[in-house]
């Protein structure tokens, strides 16, 4: 039977974990991270719970695993009287990561690794207060952050207007992508769960950020410097068209009707992005 394809995230998460990690909280969190952070295409979705981002789907998963004897789950009770669990991994799961690691991106497996060893030390209670504050933002929050983005933006269209060369591949790339975020703006106030909205903010206002550096890298010049954007940026790039897609608050790229939402000059120059495969 071949496995879904999402199951090498959890997986592959114990193994860099040291092969064990304690609560589901903990398991939760790290995916997420992975995820979101990690610029990983997004397997699981995760909603808002009372302890921040859940994904059923990855709950489901563990128990799969388990079953397959990929995974062991051991519950314990605190000593505070609350139950938790205990995740292993177990030899058959080792063996199931060895035979599917060559299917997976070199460069996906990078940014797991990266992910887990920067979040290891922290304990289920500490990971969590820290993906609740950066990724559940409450109303007030969002729409400060909203309306930060929003003036980015605005500042990053007319300066890299000004700086703009169709022969310069960055430039055009850059403003592709700010009149597609754009058009996720029209839409992600509608949406309802708190951390898909914030999730998608804190990408653009990552992207943003490094736009503005790039900007003042080129603006002494008075014109684009970069021949390329930088492999950072278009992990940002890809992250967010698949994200804005799988959550409906914007089309793939590749599906947008550009003739009813952008003028011809934004539609020509984000189609020509779209055929070059960003």
């Amino acid at each position: 039977m071949d496995l879904p394809e999402r199951l090498w995230v959890p997986l592959l998460a114990l193994k860099a974990h040291g092969g064990r990690l304690v609560t589901s909280l903990k398991l939760q969190k790290l995916v997420f991270l992975i995820q979101t952070e990690g610029r990983i295409q997004e397997r699981y979705r995760f909603v808002k719970k009372y302890y921040g981002p859940y994904s059923e789907e990855l709950s489901v998963d563990m128990t799969l695993l388990q079953a397959m004897d990929m995974v062991t789950i051991t519950t314990r009770v605190s000593n505070w009287g609350n139950p938790y669990s205990i995740y292993e991994l177990t030899p058959k799961g080792q063996r199931t990561i060895e035979d599917i690691r060559p299917n997976i991106e070199p460069q996906e497996t990078t940014r797991l690794e990266e992910i887990v060893g920067k979040y290891k030390p922290m304990n289920h209670d500490v990971i969590t207060s820290y993906v609740y504050e950066r990724y559940v933002m409450d109303p007030s929050q969002f729409q400060g952050n909203l309306k930060h983005a929003r003036e980015n933006v605005w500042s990053l269209r007319e300066t890299w207007g000004m700086l703009y060369s169709p022969d310069c591949y960055a430039s055009m790339t850059y403003l592709a992508m700010l009149d597609y975020v754009s058009l996720g703006f029209k839409k992600i106030e509608t949406v309802q769960d708190p951390v898909i909205k914030s999730v998608w903010l804190s990408t653009v206002l990552e992207l943003t950020a490094r736009l503005i550096s790039a900007t003042e890298a080129c603006a002494p010049e008075g014109k684009c410097s970069h021949a390329n954007p930088s492999s950072e940026i278009l992990e940002l790039i890809n992250y967010l068209n698949e994200y804005s897609q799988r959550n409906s608050i914007a089309p793939s790229l590749g599906e947008l009707d550009l003739a009813e939402t952008m003028s011809k000059e934004e539609a020509d120059r984000l189609q020509e992005i779209i055929q070059q495969g960003v």
